[in-house]
């Protein structure tokens, strides 16, 4: 039973910010988290369905971004499993990869190099002003004042 996104206001923005990339987040992250029982046939790579959406390759440095925009949604509680249930971030990013085609199973050493090496603040905050910067541009475009 899907959750109603009313009730949600977290899972609700996921849904409007992502979905049309690459459709409902929680049903990838359930996808993920529904544990089969052991006599049940699970579909072999060769059988499933890969995602059309892919992550785009240039400018470098659009997967770190990622990583840490997605890392940030994680840490405010944006993502549930089924009927609410807790998700591990590192369920997060297997089902976020699958739905980008991209393997996104170092998210957590990419994210601690880039927080450890000489990145400075800014560069890590980068890409929130840039997403803040094409929502004013958006609500502006659509009817904002």
């Amino acid at each position: 039973m899907q959750q109603d996104n009313n009730s949600n206001p977290n899972q609700a923005m996921v849904n409007k910010l992502f979905g049309s990339v690459f459709g409902n987040v929680e049903q990838h992250i359930n996808t993920n988290t529904q544990h089969p029982s052991p006599t049940s046939q699970e579909p072999t790579p060769a059988t499933q369905e890969a995602s059309p959406v892919y992550l785009a390759k240039e400018p470098r440095g659009f997967k770190i971004d990622l990583i840490r925009v997605i890392n940030v949604l994680y840490m405010l509680g944006f993502f549930t499993g089924k009927n609410g249930a807790k998700v591990t971030k590192k369920e997060v990013f297997t089902a976020i990869g699958k739905a980008l085609n991209i393997d996104l199973s170092t998210y957590d050493s990419d994210l601690s190099r880039s927080l450890s090496d000489s990145t400075a603040l800014e560069k890590h905050l980068s890409i929130f002003d840039r997403m803040r910067e094409k929502m004013v541009e958006v609500f502006n475009n659509y009817g904002g004042k």
